[in-house]
């Protein structure tokens, strides 16, 4: 298995295993209490700003070790999952829309569970078409060892 299946195997279980434990037992604790929620954003935004930033560097990092081909097979699957999230978005949001009607109104819980659905799609969507793309070239070069 080559480095970019694993990641893009790490990246599904790791992003699957985020969304389940902690995106969404906090949205159900949000609406079910009620809470305002600006307190729980800037807890959000001290603690993800620095992290995000630090991933970020590190995923620099990360890709200058691929190469033209490992690189082109990422470009498609970011192109794919951008793609997906942007389809699964707007059905979801014309699907509220047909649903309630223009005049109705819908629970705010709603709009980070769909935000959530978008973005765990997108991933599922990409690291899919990244196993897929390997597997492909596999079969056509053979196993590489």
């Amino acid at each position: 298995m080559n480095r970019l299946k694993k990641k893009a195997w790490a990246e599904l279980v790791a992003f699957g295993s985020a969304m389940l434990l902690i995106s969404t037992p906090c949205t159900l604790a949000m609406a079910k209490h009620n809470t305002q929620g600006l307190r729980y954003v800037f807890i959000a935004l001290i603690v993800g700003v620095p992290a995000g930033f630090f991933a970020y560097l590190a995923h620099l990092k990360e890709l200058k070790k691929y190469d033209e081909r490992e690189m082109s097979i990422l470009r498609k699957s970011y192109s794919i999952s951008s793609f997906v999230f942007t389809i699964i978005l707007m059905c979801l949001s014309f699907t509220a829309f047909l649903l309630i009607g223009g005049a109705g109104s819908i629970r705010i819980v709603y709009l980070p569970m769909m935000l959530f659905a978008g973005l765990f799609l997108a991933q599922c969507a990409q690291s899919f078409t990244v196993l897929y793309q390997c597997a492909k070239e596999d079969d056509a070069y053979g196993p590489t060892q």
